[in-house]
């Protein structure tokens, strides 16, 4: 069975690595998964947050400093910084993700990987976002179509679409 918060716990494991590390992140992943046991489901669904936060990262480091008040990117601790990337990742392009799962998988991962202090300015950060952003769904309501954000898609998808481009046509006669 496929955890999603022990996938996010992992995710941001696997970030600090890649972080730290001048590997690429297939060499990361093989490292971080040798000899750790734990379902495929999770796995995938780890590597799809860690190598969606890695492609949107500029865009992800650009939506935080909006949010940041009297602060900079270069100030913030390197984990919290990570864990703010992981989850605007969410926020912008997981559309199943409800915020508010986003905002509490967020406090708990900078609880068990930073501080009590980091969790509340985390909080902060996310509900300012969530705040702006559900404000300009209520007050404006778009005449015209938003313009779609692309959509990654997640490895289940991925799984059925395999299944489907594999499974034999089944001609039946009569």
């Amino acid at each position: 069975m496929t955890s999603r918060r022990r996938g996010r716990q992992f995710a941001i494991q696997l970030l600090y690595q890649k972080f730290f590390s001048e590997y690429e992140s297939d060499k990361v992943f093989e490292l971080f998964w040798d000899g750790l046991k734990t379902d495929k489901g999770t796995r995938e669904f780890s590597e799809f947050l860690v190598l969606g936060t890695l492609d949107y990262r500029q865009e992800l480091d650009m939506e935080i400093s909006a949010y940041l008040k009297n602060w900079t990117l270069d100030r913030i601790a390197i984990m919290d910084h990570l864990i703010l990337q992981l989850s605007f990742f969410e926020l912008l392009h997981c559309s199943d993700v409800p915020w508010r799962v986003v905002i509490d998988e967020a406090v708990t991962l900078t609880k068990m990987f930073s501080s009590e202090k980091s969790a509340t300015f985390i909080n902060g950060v996310l509900h300012a976002w969530v705040t702006k952003n559900q404000e300009k769904e209520i007050v404006e309501p778009l005449p015209l179509p938003a313009p779609k954000r692309p959509r990654l898609r997640k490895p289940m998808e991925m799984k059925q679409q395999e299944a489907a481009d594999t499974s034999p046509e089944i001609n039946q006669q009569d």
